[in-house]
């Protein structure tokens, strides 16, 4: 999505791994083509794609593949573009795909961190990633609705709007 790929444009610009004397301080797992494109052509940015079946319209690999290939990892921190984040309902995604493809890397880390757009927050759509006891932080817009906000907040989800 337009969300993680610009948080992964900016995490690749960061000064502290420009600088590190580690010639690879930053490994980035994605199951996005275009971030993977992005990433791979950052030297110091360990890049894996996790394979699978890509949908023309995301850019997004989903399937046996990609499952098979997330099931062997452990994340510190996963980053996840969603389509609706409710306090109630949890984190959704309109394809069941996807869901599962994030639902795995969810299971799989450490930390759990959302982007989305303020239109998304206090929204559902048809499939669900996870609860939101998974989520540490939502990351959003000033656009998000105050009540959504506050209701996220009361059950544990720190809030970052940027």
């Amino acid at each position: 999505g337009t969300t993680t790929t610009l948080a992964a444009r900016h995490l690749a610009q960061r000064a502290d791994l420009l600088a590190s004397s580690d010639p690879q301080p930053l490994t980035v797992v994605t199951n996005a083509l275009n971030i993977a494109t992005e990433m791979v052509l950052r030297p110091f940015i360990r890049c894996v794609n996790l394979g699978g079946i890509a949908r023309p319209e995301s850019y997004e690999v989903t399937g046996p593949l990609a499952t098979m290939v997330m099931e062997q990892l452990w994340l510190d921190t996963a980053l996840l573009g969603v389509e609706g984040i409710d306090a109630a309902v949890g984190v959704t995604c309109s394809l069941e795909a996807e869901a599962a493809i994030s639902a795995l890397m969810v299971a799989r880390s450490d930390r759990v961190i959302v982007a989305a757009t303020g239109d998304k927050v206090g929204r559902r759509t048809f499939a669900r990633i996870c609860d939101t006891g998974r989520i540490d932080v939502l990351v959003t817009d000033d656009s998000a609705p105050a009540d959504a906000l506050e209701r996220l907040r009361e059950v544990g989800v720190q809030i970052v709007v940027a």
